[in-house]
């Protein structure tokens, strides 16, 4: 296990989506339509080896190996882009350093996996502004109802 700074909470790679905790999960935002889904489809897309060629799974565990936090990225292959999917941490552990820390990990894996590039999609810009990203020059669109 490797040591994060701030917020002492250790980065674990993992391969198996069913252990991350439901609250971690439920607290993303937007709101996921169904949880159930969410961890039924991925389990079952994640039981392939080559899922795992382009997807990162890890967690944030405190000193006692509870899970307080996790980030899933997403390489893709013909952009060569890293893409943070999803980022939940513990309240208790926000604004310690957290997105900071994350950031490390990510650009760690980028040179890993020869990524040219490291994006995250939120709701919440200003944060991760205030932690060093800065806006992507493509806007992400959606089909109104």
């Amino acid at each position: 296990m490797k040591k994060a700074k701030g917020s002492g909470l250790k980065y674990v790679p993992i391969n198996d989506f069913s252990l991350l905790p439901r609250p971690l999960v439920e607290q993303i935002k937007p709101k996921l339509p169904d949880v159930d889904r969410f961890y039924n489809v991925l389990r079952a897309f994640s039981s392939g080896k080559s899922f795992w060629i382009t997807n990162f799974l890890g967690v944030f565990a405190d000193h006692e190996h509870v899970i307080k936090g996790f980030m899933w990225l997403t390489l893709n292959p013909i952009t060569m882009e890293l893409h943070a999917n999803m980022l939940s941490v513990d309240p208790t552990y926000q604004s310690k350093g957290i997105l900071a820390e994350a950031k490390n990990i990510a650009q760690k894996l980028m040179k890993e996996v020869h990524a040219e590039k490291l994006t995250i999609s939120t709701r919440a810009p200003k944060v991760f502004e205030r932690n060093g990203w800065t806006r992507a020059a493509i806007t992400l669109m959606e089909v109104g109802e």
